[in-house]
């Protein structure tokens, strides 16, 4: 299976240091598990609950699910971060696909999309965002964790300049314009909870 060019993948060699990396950034605003796990509670996952994970990486988000008894599909197309997330989380099921190709429907009571969305430019977003919407059981819940942009300066300042020099030009579009791609998606969000000193966002929504 070859890369599709539509999103950006530096991921063959951020593999092996992704985690570090993610534990070493979230440091000052509390620390990785903090983060994670008030992520998960706004989206009200519990045992037994069916979870569609879009962009799984390493599997750290995947790990959490299942420890809160989540059935846990994952999906990412990078190999050497599925080889991570299956050691890491071996009670999920790993599907090794590109994200848009996706073709479940109406199967799952959470879709989770972390840290996905910023590495795609606005139509390939869009399209993200209808597989999950396709995804959703009756009454489901679409989770979207990533960037945001309402960090009090100097911290907001820092943020975006490591944002220049550390992701995609497109990243910076989520910042701001991510709920309302969301809600044009056909969603209804009913929750925004900032994390990270507002750095982050978790967005949670309900198809219309």
């Amino acid at each position: 299976m070859t890369h599709s060019p539509h999103h950006h993948d530096p991921y063959p060699w951020l593999a092996p240091y992704y985690d570090w990396m993610a534990r070493v950034m979230l440091v000052p605003f509390g620390g990785e598990r903090a983060f994670r796990r008030r992520a998960l509670d706004a989206l009200d996952v519990g045992p037994g609950t069916r979870v569609l994970e879009l962009g799984c990486g390493t599997g750290s988000m995947t790990r959490d699910l299942l420890a809160r008894g989540a059935r846990v599909t994952a999906v990412d197309l990078s190999e050497p971060m599925l080889a991570r997330a299956r050691r890491k989380a071996p009670g999920a099921r790993f599907v090794r696909r590109d994200i848009l190709s996706w073709e479940g429907e109406g199967a799952h009571d959470r879709v989770l999309l972390s840290f996905v969305l910023h590495e795609m430019d606005r139509e390939i977003r869009a399209r993200a965002l209808s597989v999950a919407g396709r995804a959703l059981a009756e009454g489901g819940l679409l989770g979207v964790l990533d960037f945001a942009g309402s960090a009090p300066r100097p911290v907001d300042d820092v943020f975006r300049a490591y944002l220049r020099v550390a992701e995609p030009e497109v990243a910076a579009d989520v910042l701001e314009g991510l709920p309302a791609e969301v809600e044009r998606g056909g969603f209804e969000i009913r929750r925004r909870l900032p994390l990270a000193l507002g750095t982050a966002r978790m967005l949670v929504a309900r198809r219309r």
